[in-house]
């Protein structure tokens, strides 16, 4: 057997898969294809992903104080009103300090009610 014929065959064999059908590169092209227009995006708009997990219980806190204490609804009503796609993992709710405090995405955020011209500030 000659030297090109074995080197053919070994090149053979090694675009085989493992059912020893051939291979396409194009799955490996589109994989490729997706991947690094993804990875190059989130890159540049890692900023904005990583401020993203503070959002969460900022904005439950401080809507939840501003509806008890400035619209003066229910607890309930706050509840609902500020619910969100995302779920909070703690809530606590202290009416002597007027402030509540908020665990989302692991972020703690809380919230004073500071009086009725100047309604409720995140800390």
């Amino acid at each position: 057997m000659s030297q090109s014929r074995r080197k053919s065959r070994s090149l053979r064999r090694s675009t085989l898969n493992w059912r020893g059908a051939r291979q396409s590169p194009l799955g490996l092209v589109l994989l490729l294809a997706v991947l690094v227009p993804s990875f190059l995006w989130l890159w540049t708009h890692w900023n904005y992903l990583s401020n993203f997990p503070g959002i969460i219980s900022n904005y439950y806190a401080r809507h939840f104080c501003s509806c008890v204490y400035v619209m003066q609804q229910s607890e309930e009503f706050c509840h609902d009103w500020t619910q969100q796609w995302i779920p909070i993992q703690s809530f606590e709710h202290q009416p002597e300090r007027h402030e509540v405090v908020v665990v989302g995405l692991w972020q703690k955020a809380t919230a004073n009610w500071l009086g009725p011209e100047t309604g409720c500030r995140l800390q």
